[in-house]
């Protein structure tokens, strides 16, 4: 289980737009660990959150609201991977799944916008170790070990 706190408009908790877009944690509640993800309204800081990040014209997707998605989905991915940040899954330099493949704009493993349910939505790649042989890299999707993008 996770909890996703989301802020409504016009809430600026300190340190967002200047040194964070959403960020995770967990805390204890009944002796239980519980993760959670502090996701401020994203959309309220513009392209220094994605907004307009992947957007191609003909995407179907509002550009202030890539950031969302983007952000929100790598936060969510983190929150699994490493539910008790540093604790979970990060690489030798304290860096996690979505970090390594933030903000990445072109070539393999690039912000893409993809296709659920009749809907387009701006994604974020995340780290696979399974990637190019077992070399590893960023991928916007995974089927098997054998099949990722």
């Amino acid at each position: 289980m996770q909890i996703i706190v989301d802020a409504p408009t016009g809430v600026v908790p300190k340190g967002f737009k200047t040194s964070y877009c959403a960020w995770h944690d967990h805390t204890t509640v009944n002796g239980a660990d519980l993760p959670y993800t502090n996701m401020p309204y994203v959309a309220d800081a513009g392209s220094g959150c994605g907004a307009d990040f992947v957007a191609t014209g003909s995407s179907g997707v509002n550009g202030n609201s890539e950031g969302v998605t983007i952000v929100g989905g790598h936060e969510y991915a983190e929150t699994l991977t490493d539910p008790a940040p540093s604790s979970g899954w990060v690489d030798g330099s304290g860096a996690e799944t979505g970090d390594k493949c933030a903000w990445v704009a072109s070539g393999q493993g690039a912000s893409s916008i993809i296709s659920m349910n009749g809907a387009n939505y701006a994604v974020q790649s995340l780290w696979s170790n399974n990637f190019n042989n077992d070399a590893g890299g960023c991928v916007t999707s995974y089927t098997s070990a054998t099949n990722q993008n």
